[in-house]
């Protein structure tokens, strides 16, 4: 088994792939080629300052002879450090394992603020049809924005069937609270405005602790351009007519007490969405928005048990 980063710009990202395997696996490999390259190339061009991605912020592949590829999808500032406990978790039990990049994160709030939801919705369809042909089956875990992501990505696509799904605190739409806080400070501040204000004013908000404890893997400026754009793109999927269901098996893992996505909304679109998705309730727990980080959260570890469990 190795581990392949997608860091410098002349990466040649190589897939192992097992005996037998369809032509289509050049397709995928393609795919996060070119697709890295026009990544890298924007950031440049963005931001000045950027050389390149450190480990913990690239995307990256774990690659082995499994006909099953996990794909990772981090949080809104993360990176796939955010994912990093879950991949390891994956790759002991043999999986091939896609800790993947939300375009604009891993370097700074002012790229982030150069990526729309539109950007995003056509990255990810092409990356993952790709995946999709390449791979006999394809599980998908997001968390939050993430979350986001992958299920509009299989709301628009529901013909295409995932082998599992698991939502963590999926962002769809906001609470009154997290509303009420951003649009007072970026009121003030357009463009962006410093985690550690927000922490102290949230009196110490566990959403953003865990941010603060790792600032070279989570974006210490908040974007309020992409943040928009987030919104935006939660707000579509609420408002999506009832299409045909996507019917692979979806497991929602969830707390009222999140203080950043609504629950009942959340809750309400994903069982829209899905044929019989299951939803982990840790709404008797302390359980914050970033429930599988153990770092703030006191279920992490039953969490990680639960999810490991069914691969």
């Amino acid at each position: 088994m190795k581990i392949l980063f997608f860091v410098f710009l002349s990466v040649n990202i190589s897939l192992s792939v097992w005996a037998g395997a369809k032509p289509a696996c050049a397709v995928f490999q393609q795919t996060l080629n070119t697709q890295w390259q026009e990544l890298t190339d924007s950031y440049k061009k963005v931001d000045s300052r950027f050389k390149k991605l450190e480990s913990g912020n690239s995307p990256f592949m774990i690659s082995n002879s499994s006909t099953d590829l996990v794909i990772l999808l981090h949080g809104y500032l993360g990176s796939p450090f955010e994912m990093n406990r879950i991949a390891a978790g994956l790759k002991t039990k043999g999986y091939s394992v896609l800790n993947d990049l939300i375009p604009g994160y891993g370097f700074s709030a002012r790229v982030a603020n150069q990526y729309t939801e539109d950007y995003w919705d056509r990255y990810f369809d092409t990356r993952y049809k790709a995946a999709f042909q390449c791979y006999k089956r394809v599980h998908m875990i997001g968390f939050s924005t993430g979350g986001l992501i992958i299920h509009k990505f299989l709301k628009l696509n529901p013909r295409l069937k995932a082998a599992s799904v698991h939502l963590i605190s999926p962002f769809f739409a906001p609470t009154l609270k997290f509303v009420s806080m951003l649009t007072e400070w970026f009121s003030l501040i357009k463009t962006e405005v410093s985690l550690n204000l927000l922490y102290y004013t949230t009196f110490g908000a566990k959403e953003l602790k865990i941010m603060l404890m790792y600032p070279n893997y989570y974006l210490q400026d908040a974007p309020y351009l992409n943040m928009n754009e987030i919104v935006k793109s939660g707000k579509e999927v609420v408002e999506m007519k009832s299409l045909e269901k996507n019917s692979s098996p979806v497991v929602l893992y969830a707390t009222k007490k999140d203080l950043v996505m609504d629950f009942d909304v959340t809750t309400k679109v994903v069982a829209r969405d899905f044929i019989n998705p299951r939803l982990v309730d840790y709404s008797e727990t302390q359980a914050p928005h970033h429930l599988f980080r153990h770092e703030v959260s006191e279920v992490a570890l039953k969490f990680e048990k639960t999810l490991l469990s069914t691969f």
